[in-house]
């Protein structure tokens, strides 16, 4: 009987979700969505959706999120939106394309990809460019 408990509990940790992590630098995603603007939002307004905890610089903003998420949480869920899932993300390389916030593994994959999304310059220079997360957002 231990045998097969132990059989149990050691097959559930290999599938165990990795825990969520901070993403966009912990700005607003629906500001960040709908304006393309960062914003820092607060960890004390945060949610957690899938692998990712989004922080919000209003509680509207973090009703409008709750209400419909798909409008303005990460698309391609956990992985480079250019490379695929072989690359991995990285939570803070992002940028923002047609309202939606695409993750990459690396500022070569956010630059490729915005070179073969559009050849415009308008739209390589919106690119948002990752900065390193605050101190606050570090902590939590």
């Amino acid at each position: 009987m231990r045998a097969l408990l132990l059989t149990v509990v050691l097959a559930c940790s290999l599938y165990a979700q990795p825990p969520a992590v901070m993403v966009l630098n912990g700005n607003d995603p629906v500001i960040l969505a709908s304006q393309n603007k960062e914003k820092e939002g607060l960890p004390s307004l945060a949610v957690t959706r899938g692998r990712f905890v989004y922080h919000f610089a209003t509680p509207e903003n973090k009703a409008a999120f709750e209400k419909d998420p798909k409008a303005y949480e990460v698309q391609a869920n956990v992985m480079c939106a250019r490379m695929g899932a072989s690359v991995g993300f990285s939570p803070i390389n992002y940028s923002v394309y047609k309202g939606k916030i695409y993750l990459f593994g690396s500022g070569d994959c956010r630059e490729a990809f915005g070179m073969r999304r559009t050849n415009s310059s308008r739209f390589r220079k919106s690119l948002l460019r990752a900065r390193p997360p605050s101190k606050s957002a570090r902590r939590s």
